[in-house]
């Protein structure tokens, strides 16, 4: 059996979307916990009327809010399946989810299996685990263990910090995730799933991306959170204390610090004002690799393209940016300037088209699909510029 955990405060715009996505899994030997953590809206009454239809939702009320590591806590507390998952209330996840995650669990007897997670709302991406798809154990484990925050030197994040996007042996997670304090209140997800990575004997890693994660205006480290700074010294003494006691002290405490100044700049850019789209400070540089006056078609419209543009148009080559073009074109109607639809690439003239997507599966469909337009390769460049922080902490001799 797998026990999904949801933690619920005041979801009631989204809850009966999330509940239904998780009742309608091809994998049936579910149960559903619903852990009310003292919502003053409507969430219980909904969640009270969808346990009245489907005999595998449980509901345990709290009368009180108090966080979402305690309802997480008095969740998988209350579980009874061999393994656990999580759910937050105003997300979704695909129907095949759990059947295959399940399945990878059983084949390989692992105690945790990670994929991938589609963000929607400000930020809109898919993202991945920076370790190939596999399975790890014996010393490819050592590796990943000792690579948790970033996985190599493409600065990838190492395993991503998400619970929502794993399934875990119970056995493993229950004792870890009841020793995440309650005062933890941002980067729980991190901790709990750096003591997992630990204490694992074995995982496998999905490529394939199930979990919808909704990204709204009420974000953790939105401008007006004031105890912004408290919340990162709460989790990066939390997070040395996990390291220590490990054989991989050295190496994560590094890398810990540099997760840790990373989130300190995305504070510090959000509490100028700076939207989240727009913090990505990937460096300039790459445009200096394109030749003076060519003319430009920008392909893709999402964070990368949006830095790109500006950098393009910022600079003092004299670039044209003839069209920015998107798949998505029609979505785009209050944009900073029109977005076109790729067929329209037949008909301009151009001399490069730069794609700007982060996703790899994403910009090898673009490439496929200028191929078959009969776009020059030579003519197609994907600049894969370092961040700002990356170029800084390489050329200081920070990472080597």
């Amino acid at each position: 059996m797998l026990s999904v955990i949801v933690p619920i405060y005041n979801g009631q715009k989204y809850i009966k979307k999330c509940i239904y996505s998780i009742l309608n899994q091809e994998y049936a030997d579910i149960e559903v916990i619903c852990v009310d953590d003292g919502s003053i809206d409507d969430s219980l009454r909904i969640i009270t009327e969808l346990a009245q239809t489907d005999g595998r939702i449980r509901i345990i009320h709290k009368d009180k809010n108090e966080g979402l590591v305690s309802a997480r806590k008095t969740g998988i507390n209350n579980a009874r399946g061999k393994y656990v998952a999580y759910v937050d209330c105003d997300d979704w996840i695909e129907k095949n989810m759990y059947l295959d995650m399940v399945s990878y669990a059983e084949k390989y007897n692992v105690d945790i299996v990670t994929s991938g997670t589609i963000y929607e709302g400000k930020i809109n991406k898919t993202v991945y685990d920076g370790f190939d798809e596999g399975l790890y154990d014996d010393d490819k484990l050592e590796f990943i263990k000792s690579h948790i925050f970033f996985s190599d030197r493409r600065y990838e994040e190492g395993i991503r910090s998400n619970l929502v996007n794993k399934i875990y042996k119970k056995d493993l997670i229950m004792d870890i995730q009841n020793s995440i304090s309650d005062s933890v209140s941002y980067g729980e997800d991190r901790l709990c799933t750096l003591k997992c990575i630990v204490g694992a004997i074995s995982i496998y890693v999905l490529h394939r991306a199930y979990y919808h994660y909704a990204i709204y205006d009420n974000s953790m480290s939105s401008g007006d959170n004031y105890f912004y700074l408290d919340q990162i010294g709460c989790l990066y003494r939390e997070l040395l204390k996990a390291i220590s006691d490990t054989r991989y002290s050295k190496q994560l405490k590094f890398q810990c610090g540099i997760y840790i100044t990373q989130l300190l700049l995305k504070g510090i850019n959000n509490n100028l004002g700076i939207e989240p789209e727009d913090m990505v400070w990937i460096h300039p540089s790459w445009v200096s690799d394109i030749p003076s006056n060519s003319r430009i078609i920008l392909y893709g419209c999402g964070r990368r393209g949006k830095t790109y543009y500006r950098q393009l148009k910022n600079s003092v080559k004299n670039i044209e940016i003839v069209a920015w073009v998107d798949k998505n074109y029609k979505n785009f109607i209050d944009h900073i300037t029109e977005i076109k639809n790729p067929d329209d690439i037949d008909e301009l003239q151009f001399d490069y088209i730069i794609v700007s997507v982060e996703n790899d599966k994403a910009a090898e469909e673009i490439n496929e699909l200028l191929a078959k337009k009969g776009v020059d390769k030579s003519k197609i460049i994907r600049p894969i510029p370092l961040d700002s922080f990356w170029q800084f902490a390489e050329s200081s001799g920070l990472y080597v």
